[in-house]
């Protein structure tokens, strides 16, 4: 269960933000007037969103905000507001792009895949499965705000590419991939770039890496879709550790990546840092632990050259984070403390720094910084909720706690996920046989073994 690798960090997690040319157009998005606000109220009736009927509503029959803290911190996500709040790392991000328009400054794109399951866990955690939609047409009017209506107006009705492209990537930032795919033109390559990424979020793995490798192998250097396909295919190749497809995405990555072609020196060295991450990847598949350290080294000195701007922060954290792994590969527990603990400084509400110092504080034996660790990752999750109840249950039973502590550690692990295997497990090894709990429990595991 404490298995975390780089590999898995580089390839499911990558959160980079990198600037595309298309500012502009995401201001006339949300600066347009909302002309077909009326004449779509009474077409979409009708529509469900998380199985709560769509009605015509107005002003007096408006949703009341979400309450929760979980919906407080994802609230950026979950409401598509133009407005930044703080919190989760994910809703720091998406705010950034719906505020962009309203000093001009560079929209970023984040790289790198979540599960399409992330989303549903975010409102499910957050009580709010009314807002799950999958595109903004299926969110109940009476819901709707001004940034939904805004953007669904865009994506039906855009006739400019870049009006169309801007509404497509603020649904792939907040997780609607199953909208893009519906919605997506892939005869241009931004787009394919953005369908490529949606359908290896949903498992359709050899239809998305089609798509990415059409887009990587054409159209002019320095644009941000065929870099992010470059890495995106490089991180999954070694993910299933081939170490020759990965290298051989990384070149055309390095190939891609030009200097003349990116706005000013330290977006290059955003670009250049990831490079040699992605570089790092193949001589750590191969055992070249000298290699695979120059590398991450690189990267390293790349990453002092970026400001301290947003872009930097989140380019950060994915180094800080491959470091920590790396060093806890090496053995290097003080090094890969170091740089969790950066990590964490970095992104304090975001739950996949305390999985990533749970982890080093576990293996060096300190379980009460770990379960530390593992509670505020269960506060600022999803994602990785599930797993940091678990593991505060494990740091519990090495602290020698009472086993009812245990149980119930592991009772709030089966709330957040209900099909939990491990957390049955925990219950059984901490309750006497013949116990209510310990019958429910081995009934309950006997079933899903059956299923």
């Amino acid at each position: 269960m404490h298995g975390h690798s780089v590999l898995h960090a580089q390839a499911q997690r990558e959160e980079e933000l990198m600037p595309y040319p298309g500012t502009q157009s995401m201001s006339r998005l949300f600066e347009r007037e909302e002309v077909h606000r009326d004449a779509l109220q009474h077409t979409e009736a009708g529509h469900h969103s998380g199985g709560a009927l769509v009605s015509e509503g107005g002003e007096d029959s408006a949703a009341t905000p979400p309450t929760s803290f979980k919906a407080w911190l994802f609230a950026p996500y979950i409401t598509m507001e133009p407005d930044r709040q703080p919190g989760n790392p994910h809703t720091e991000a998406l705010g950034l792009a719906l505020e962009a328009h309203r000093d001009g400054t560079e929209m970023p794109l984040v790289h790198g895949v979540w599960g399409a399951e992330l989303r549903k866990d975010i409102f499910r955690q957050a009580r709010m499965e009314q807002w799950d939609a999958d595109e903004p047409i299926h969110v109940s009017y009476e819901m709707r705000t001004e940034g939904w209506n805004r953007l669904r107006d865009s994506l039906y009705h855009a006739e400019d590419e870049d009006d169309h492209f801007a509404a497509l990537w603020i649904m792939h930032r907040a997780g609607m991939v199953r909208g893009i795919r519906s919605h997506a033109r892939t005869e241009r390559q931004r787009e394919k770039c953005l369908a490529g990424l949606a359908a290896l979020s949903l498992g359709e793995v050899d239809l998305g890496r089609t798509l990415l490798a059409s887009v990587a192998m054409n159209g002019r250097a320095g644009a941000w879709e065929r870099m992010t396909s470059a890495y995106t295919l490089g991180a999954y190749a070694a993910k299933e550790q081939d170490a020759d497809s990965a290298l051989g995405w990384c070149v055309r990555y390095q190939q891609v990546l030009d200097r003349s072609a990116v706005s000013s020196d330290e977006e290059y060295a955003v670009e250049a840092s990831r490079l040699h991450r992605c570089w790092a990847m193949v001589p750590m598949i191969r055992g070249e632990t000298r290699h695979m350290i120059a590398e991450m080294d690189e990267a390293q000195e790349w990453a002092s050259r970026m400001g301290d701007g947003p872009v930097a922060t989140v380019t950060r954290c994915a180094l800080f984070e491959s470091r920590a792994k790396e060093h806890l590969q090496l053995g290097s527990l003080a090094d890969a403390e170091d740089f969790a603990t950066r990590y964490v400084r970095l992104a304090p509400t975001f739950s996949m720094s305390y999985m990533c110092l749970g982890k080093v504080h576990w293996e060096m034996e300190r379980y009460d910084l770990a379960l530390r660790d593992y509670r505020n990752a269960a506060r600022y999750g999803p994602p990785m909720t599930e797993a940091a109840w678990y593991y505060m249950a494990s740091c519990l039973e090495q602290t020698g706690a009472k086993a009812e502590a245990v149980v119930d550690v592991h009772l709030a692990a089966l709330d957040v996920d209900p099909l939990g295997i491990a957390p049955l497990h925990g219950i059984i090894q901490n309750t006497l046989p013949g116990s209510v709990l310990r019958d429910w429990a081995e009934t309950q595991l006997e079933a899903r073994s059956a299923a």
